[in-house]
């Protein structure tokens, strides 16, 4: 007998987990649904959402032990009075709900309907973003949940007029004629259009390297994608040629590019002037020149001359709240060099992230260039701007190494581009604050009060 009891213990030890796993409410069985039902509510600048949560699972969802954890700008109850779901904000942009008073559980198939007012909800990037939920039995964990945005806005009749009156303007427009349309962008000081083509091939050369060698290798480098085989670099001759001249009267960043059929010719005084000239080339090159190499380009004859009416041409790019791959930073010089743009400044830190990596300060970017759900902030920050509960966010977790950083410089300087890195303080500095934060008791707790409490 004392051995049936005994086995019967040890079965219903081993069932147990197994039981509760499938009582358990499950995070894929929640669906949220936000409908923005007055988009100026009481005529203000404030709208009144419906936020419907269903239960599609087998188990009831429980009266309490959990909160759904989501980023939106502003978001409070309806009646303060409401203790069903209520609403607390995190920090930032991140809030959560969790069940109040009043709330009872969501049996399997049905929901539970609460009204909340927001700021402005009229686009759909008004809405609220990255909802995860996160059980108290799990408190460092939190599990995407799947959620409908809905937007039923009805406009005013005045807004209703604006539209319509926009819509019938743009009915005016009219595609311009290729003739009309200036060779380049951005349109050049003076331009005229020359009869015929240059026939861009294999056997043309590029003159000039002796002066300007950093530009011809970047031009030949340029060629070799488009032409089959590519371009070479060497002295110019009786063949068909590319040249690069040195015009010391002409103002810095200035160029001429004249295309004849036989000859292109850029001029300028200094590497910047010839590069940009080397741009308005390309841009001159037919579309179809970039899906595939050909053996031929025929580049339209023009006149243009060209200089900068702003010696400092900048884009800023926030990579601290939605981080960018050094892939893709590389695209965006290349398209900033093809405008003209002389500068890149790039926002490196806020609250919401740090992105470059410092030597002797690994939680700079340990801890603040990781975004997710934490108990305390000492692994990541929080979630912002719906980059969700996992650290795998691509938009929210990221940073440029040493030698990452030291590639977009360098490949920035190739062409002609300078580049400002920015560290925001005091302000906007809750990435770092956090940061220096896990360092000192990280430190602490190897016994390092002196180091713990260098940048605290």
């Amino acid at each position: 007998m004392k051995f049936i009891v005994t086995m019967f213990v040890m079965l219903a030890a081993c069932l147990e987990p197994l039981f509760a796993q499938s009582t358990a409410l499950n995070a894929k069985d929640i669906e949220l649904s936000w409908t923005v039902a007055e988009y100026r509510y009481k005529n203000k600048n404030e709208a009144r959402c419906v936020v419907d949560l269903k239960n599609k699972g087998q188990v009831p969802m429980p009266a309490t032990g959990w909160k759904i954890y989501f980023n939106i700008s502003s978001v409070r109850n309806l009646d303060t009075a409401d203790k069903a779901l209520t609403v607390k904000h995190i920090n930032g942009d991140l809030f959560c709900m969790q069940p109040g008073k009043n709330f009872a559980q969501i049996d399997p198939g049905k929901s539970m309907i609460t009204q909340v007012i927001t700021g402005a909800q009229k686009n759909q990037s008004d809405l609220p973003e990255g909802f995860y939920i996160v059980f108290d039995n799990k408190p460092s964990k939190g599990f995407a949940i799947k959620v409908n945005n809905i937007l039923e806005v009805e406009h005013t009749q005045d807004e209703i007029k604006l539209a319509e009156k926009i819509f019938q303007q743009n009915k005016l427009s009219k595609n311009l004629p290729l003739s009309a349309l200036p060779p380049v962008l951005p349109t050049p000081l003076k331009y005229a259009w020359l009869k015929g083509t240059f026939s861009l091939s294999q056997s043309v050369s590029i003159a000039g390297k002796n002066v300007f060698g950093a530009e011809a290798d970047y031009l030949s480098a340029e060629l070799k994608g488009l032409l089959t085989p590519s371009a070479a670099t060497k002295a110019a001759g009786k063949t068909k040629s590319i040249v690069l001249n040195k015009k010391p009267d002409m103002a810095p960043e200035a160029y001429e590019l004249v295309v004849t059929p036989d000859r292109i010719t850029i001029s300028a005084s200094n590497s910047a002037g010839i590069f940009h000239g080397m741009q308005s080339l390309k841009m001159l090159l037919p579309p179809a020149s970039w899906s595939k190499k050909q053996k031929t380009i025929n580049v339209p004859c023009v006149s243009i001359t060209d200089a900068p009416r702003f010696s400092h041409r900048a884009f800023m790019m926030d990579v601290a709240r939605n981080f960018q791959q050094k892939s893709y930073i590389l695209k965006v010089i290349d398209l900033l060099a093809l405008y003209k743009f002389n500068v890149l400044h790039m926002h490196l830190n806020d609250d919401e992230g740090w992105r470059l990596q410092i030597p002797g300060l690994p939680e700079l970017t340990t801890v603040g260039s990781t975004r997710g759900h934490s108990i305390d902030e000492r692994d990541r920050l929080l979630p912002s701007y719906g980059s969700g509960p996992d650290a795998t966010n691509a938009a929210g977790t990221g940073y440029y190494t040493r030698e990452d950083f030291v590639d977009i410089l360098r490949y920035a300087k190739t062409r002609h581009i300078m580049v400002i890195p920015e560290i925001e303080t005091p302000g906007h500095a809750r990435a770092a604050i956090k940061s220096m934060t896990s360092r000192y008791h990280r430190l602490m707790k190897e016994g390092n009060k002196l180091e713990a409490e260098k940048y605290l």
